[in-house]
């Protein structure tokens, strides 16, 4: 099931031509976004076979390229290839660090929906939280957005999800960046996992939150429910792994780093009552 908030498309595969956001003369805004994630780290949102990299695009909307640099060949030389599409050669010089194939070969995230590349930068950091070991805080990200012709770059960081297993909040900060041209111009985006409120009950609270302070509006939300996957066979793709279950995650995203913060930590409280009632009934 997906979600449509207030100021926000909706991300499901089915209905991303009807809510693709335009500009006033009709261009498509288009959104691409580089992460810099190590190669050694790559494998873990590709999967056997290609299925993880397959379920990410599928779950989020997405188009997601993931380019796969080998180890030296006998020439002294790296390729790299596309995970998920014919094989393309290039090479690297001898002795390229891990962050500088990172840096020269990114993973791509694109999609006119600001939505779907959020939710494709929260299963990527889920993914390289739990299986993986990387020992980095956050992975650092440049997301271009381009409307007429006009190409607004941010600079900012991914961040990786250390608590998952421990954080009782299920809310935190996702991305957060600021543009190259303009400094206080910035990106804030949060999640919110939740368990017991759906997107009927977000929209409730949300007009609440704004009820009470108008200059929130400005604020953007996203409900997105996503089938789980089953842990233990993890690099599979039937419809069997989901056992009929979702994770229910909201996403908050502005401008504005105060307001965003501000509408995120009152979105998160409110649904966090809600839970703590629906519990106790």
């Amino acid at each position: 099931q997906d979600g449509r908030g207030r100021g926000s498309g909706r991300g499901g595969r089915q209905q991303r031509k009807q809510s693709r956001p335009r500009s006033q003369n009709n261009n498509i805004i288009s959104i691409a976004a580089e992460l810099k994630i190590p190669p050694e780290h790559r494998r873990v949102i590709v999967g056997r076979g290609g299925t993880t990299l397959k379920w990410l695009k599928e779950v989020s909307g997405a188009n997601i390229f993931v380019p796969h640099v080998q180890k030296n060949n006998r020439r002294g030389r790296s390729t790299q290839q596309e995970a998920d599409a014919d094989a393309v050669a290039t090479t690297d010089p001898v002795g390229t660090s891990s962050q500088e194939q990172a840096n020269q070969h990114p993973v791509r995230v694109n999609s006119s929906e600001l939505s779907s590349i959020l939710h494709a930068f929260e299963e990527i950091s889920r993914l390289l939280s739990i299986t993986s070991d990387i020992d980095a805080d956050f992975i650092p990200c440049t997301v271009k957005m381009k409307t007429n012709d006009v190409t607004t770059p941010v600079d900012g960081k991914l961040f990786i999800q250390r608590d998952i297993a421990t954080d009782t909040s299920r809310g935190r900060c996702l991305f957060s960046g600021k543009t190259r041209s303009d400094s206080t111009n910035e990106l804030q985006a949060y999640t919110i996992e939740t368990t017991a409120v759906d997107e009927e009950n977000v929209s409730m609270i949300v007009d609440n939150i704004l009820f009470v302070d108008s200059s929130l509006e400005r604020c953007h939300w996203y409900y997105k429910e996503t089938p789980l996957r089953n842990s233990k066979n993890n690099s599979t793709n039937n419809d069997d792994d989901n056992d009929g279950l979702a994770r229910r995650i909201v996403f908050v995203f502005g401008s504005d780093r105060d307001n965003s913060n501000l509408f995120f930590d009152a979105l998160k409280d409110e649904i966090s009552a809600a839970e703590k009632n629906a519990s106790t009934r």
